[in-house]
C-alpha cells in the first residue's frame, strides 16, 4: 500500500506558483484551494511553516468557516 492508496482524494497548494491545477500527482487531482469543497470537507494541512496561515488567518476558515474540518500534521 503506497502512501496516497488510502482516502486521500485530492492535493491542493496555493503558493503563487498554480500551474499544478489540473494536474495530478501520485494519481490523484491537483486542485485549486476553492475546489476543496468539491472533493472533500476534511483537509490535512502538511506545512509547518505555514499551518497557522494556512488554517486561520488568510485560508480555509475564511473561505469555508465551520464547513470544513482541519487537520494538522505537526
Amino acid at each position: 500500500m503506497g502512501l496516497f492508496d488510502n482516502k486521500l482524494k485530492a492535493i491542493s497548494d496555493n503558493n503563487n506558483n498554480n500551474n499544478m491545477w489540473g494536474t495530478t500527482f501520485c494519481d490523484r487531482s491537483c486542485i485549486s484551494p476553492d475546489d476543496i469543497m468539491h472533493f472533500s470537507k476534511n483537509v490535512i494541512i502538511s506545512s509547518k511553516d505555514f499551518e497557522n496561515e494556512i488554517e486561520v488567518e488568510v485560508q480555509l476558515k475564511q473561505k469555508f468557516g465551520n464547513n470544513i474540518n482541519t487537520y494538522r500534521l505537526y
